[in-house]
Parts: C-alpha cells; sequence; structure tokens
C-alpha cells in the first residue's frame, strides 16, 4: 500500500502556526502522513508572512528554495497571507503552484479541493498529533475591527470574525492532558466576540471549566480594546489569574499623539498610560510586553523621543521593535539609515531600562537574565 505524505513550513505569526495545526489535523484525519522533511513529501504547503517586506521576501525566498530538494512530482501548496496581499506572487516563483489559499478561505478551499480528490484522501481514524508542543494555539479570531493605513494584514485576513465558542468547545475539550498552555492566538484577539456578541472573558471562562489545571496566554491586544474593555481585562486576571500565563502584550506603536492618529490608531497615549499604570498597580507580577514602530512617514525627532519615553518609563519584559516598511504606498519621508539609528537607540534604552529595573550591572548578568526570564527583544531590520 502506498502513503501520501505532507509537510508544512509555518512562517510568522502565532495565528499562522494556530492554522498549521489545523490543516495537519484536517489531512491526517483524510488519510495522509506527516513527513519530516521535505525531500519525502508529496505534499509540500508553506504557510507565508507578509508582514512587511522582510517577511514577504523570506517567505518567497522559502517558496523558491524547495525547488531543489522536493521531488519531481511534488505538489506546491502556497498559504498564508502572500497571497492574499499579491496576488501575482506566483510570477516570482520557478515552478507551478498546485494549490492556493489564505488565512480567511483555507477551509472551504481545503475541503473543495479534497472532495474533487476521493481517490487520494480518505478518513483515517488514526490521527498523528502535529503539535508537539506544551503549547497549543487555538485561533479565536480571524481578521481585524481597525483599519490602521500603513498595515497589509487587513488586506490579507479582512474584517474581524470571531469564532463562537460553541464551535471552539470541542476544539478545546479534544485538548490533551500533555498540553499545559493554550494560546489565544489571532490578528487581535481584544477584538474577540465583539461581532458575534460574546467575549473573551466568557471563553476563558469555558476554557477553565473544562481543564481546570491549564495555563491560558494571549496574543495581540489592541491598545484601543485594552481601554475600552480595561474592567473586563481586570476581572480576568482577578478570576483567572492562576490559569493565566502573566503576560500582556499591548502595541501601542507611538508614543506621538500626532503619528497614532496619522496610523488612526483611535486611541491617545495619555489613555492607554493610564490604564497601563492602573494595571501595574493592581498586578506588579504582570510581564508587559509592546511594540514600537519607527521612521513612519511624518515621524520627527521629537516624535520619536515621545516612543523612546515610552520604552524607558514603562517596566516592559519584551519589546518588539521595527522600522517602517511602505506596504502600502504611503510613501517614505524618514531614510533607511535613520530608521536604523531609531531602531538602535529604542533597543539600547530598552535593555538599559531592563537593567536598572532588575539591578543587572554586567554584560553576563544580561545575558544569565535573557536566558532565564525568556526577555524577548525583536528587533526587525
Amino acid at each position: 500500500m502506498s502513503y501520501t505524505y505532507f509537510h508544512i513550513i509555518r512562517l510568522g505569526c502565532a495565528s499562522i502556526q494556530a492554522d498549521g495545526i489545523k490543516i495537519a489535523s484536517l489531512l491526517q484525519k483524510k488519510g495522509l502522513f506527516l513527513s519530516s522533511g521535505i525531500e519525502d513529501a508529496d505534499i509540500i504547503i508553506v504557510l507565508t508572512c507578509g508582514f512587511s517586506y522582510k517577511q514577504y521576501n523570506e517567505s518567497i525566498d522559502t517558496i523558491k528554495k524547495i525547488n531543489y530538494r522536493k521531488k519531481e512530482s511534488a505538489n506546491i501548496w502556497i498559504g498564508g497571507c502572500v497571497p492574499a496581499i499579491n496576488k501575482n506572487f506566483i510570477q516570482e516563483l520557478p515552478f507551478d503552484v498546485d494549490l492556493i489559499f489564505s488565512p480567511r478561505n483555507f477551509e472551504t478551499v481545503l475541503d473543495e479541493y479534497i472532495k474533487s480528490q476521493p481517490l487520494l484522501f480518505q478518513t483515517n481514524n488514526t490521527v498523528i498529533d502535529y503539535n508537539h508542543d506544551e503549547v497549543y494555539p487555538v485561533r479565536i479570531i480571524n481578521g481585524c475591527t481597525e483599519n490602521c493605513v500603513y498595515c497589509v494584514i487587513k488586506k490579507a485576513c479582512g474584517k474581524a470574525l470571531s469564532q463562537p465558542i460553541s464551535n471552539l468547545e470541542q476544539e478545546i475539550r479534544n485538548i490533551g492532558n500533555e498540553i499545559k498552555c493554550v494560546s489565544l492566538v489571532g490578528e487581535d484577539i481584544g477584538a474577540y466576540g465583539k461581532d458575534i456578541g460574546t467575549t473573551l472573558e466568557e471563553l476563558i471562562q469555558l476554557i477553565v471549566l473544562v481543564h481546570p489545571e491549564i495555563k491560558i496566554s494571549f496574543t495581540t491586544i489592541h491598545p484601543k480594546y485594552f481601554i475600552q474593555d480595561f474592567q473586563m481585562f481586570v476581572r480576568i486576571f482577578d478570576t483567572y489569574g492562576k490559569n493565566l500565563i502573566p503576560v500582556l502584550p499591548v502595541p501601542i506603536q507611538s508614543g506621538s499623539n500626532i503619528i497614532l492618529k496619522q496610523m488612526k490608531r483611535n486611541y491617545n497615549i495619555e489613555d492607554i498610560l493610564i490604564c497601563f499604570q492602573n494595571f501595574i498597580e493592581r498586578f506588579p507580577e504582570i510581564q508587559y510586553q509592546t511594540d514600537i514602530m519607527v521612521g513612519y512617514p511624518g515621524e520627527t525627532w521629537d516624535d520619536f523621543l515621545l516612543s523612546k519615553r515610552i520604552v524607558e518609563e514603562l517596566p516592559l519584559s519584551a519589546l518588539s521593535c521595527f522600522k517602517f516598511d511602505d506596504m502600502t504606498g504611503l510613501g517614505n519621508t524618514v531614510s533607511e539609515e535613520d530608521k536604523v539609528k531609531r531602531l538602535k537607540i529604542i533597543s539600547l534604552a530598552f535593555v538599559r531600562s531592563y537593567c536598572k529595573a532588575n539591578n543587572i550591572q554586567d554584560g553576563s548578568a544580561l545575558r544569565d537574565a535573557l536566558e532565564k526570564n525568556k526577555i524577548l527583544l525583536n528587533i526587525n531590520l
């Protein structure tokens, strides 16, 4: 008997990781088997990232490199954000692509493809667990409610579409005992439920009811919703604190109200800082994480210094700092040289602030802290 093997390459955010697990589970249930490498795979699936030019180019390069390692007969499937961001991306590739899908439509596309290939796919009662980690990502929302003018992810994922709790319940109940943590993922989990009349609080209540000992972690919470639903987040941490990974990721992006307004971020810096300060006083044990963009069109040196001040004043455990990439045609007014300079200044400010807050006085102690506490400093050059 011959078997069909597939291999998945997952690039990008936690949402893509969750989509990859769902695709793998679907294929396994249809009689396919997971291959540990590209060379043996009959189907090679690449889930791409197009957040910036760097991630976009890395995705295209990864796909191109497959050509040197794949079997001649292998099918190539491309998913993730790149196909939705640039529908002509296949012109950049040295081979034909057999199936294309995006985060928004992959379940429908795969379902139709499977129905069209009855000899390739069949029911298999033995399902291999594709996720070997102790953290299981569950996509609870697809898309975004916001319209940040610099971002292409909305183009890739569309308007926010929350998964009803009734749909998520079976997936949550199927989580095995070896899983220690459920990661709630999506483009903005702060928007979860607003389109279907439910809340993040109700979902967490269900998870804790089904798995009383499991830990729960969050991905991105838009500052707008952290401000708007502040009391709900207080209740969540008050009520379910023992089940929560004590990390709060809220991407501020800029310390300048002028830049935030131009970005169409729909909040001001004073309001988000008040929420942070109140939350820190109530929950001092929580680790706070944020994102900062530098070099946005029109960002003056004074605007940049306001962002630097945010990094210096907030007790951050992680910082993701990236330079503006013109993915939507806004143009550039800050030179690449100045963007890189600002990235380095922001990064150094974070390290100095962290060392001061934790009484770290030399490089060796800093390396130990990085390893022990898994401090994240992501600089996207």
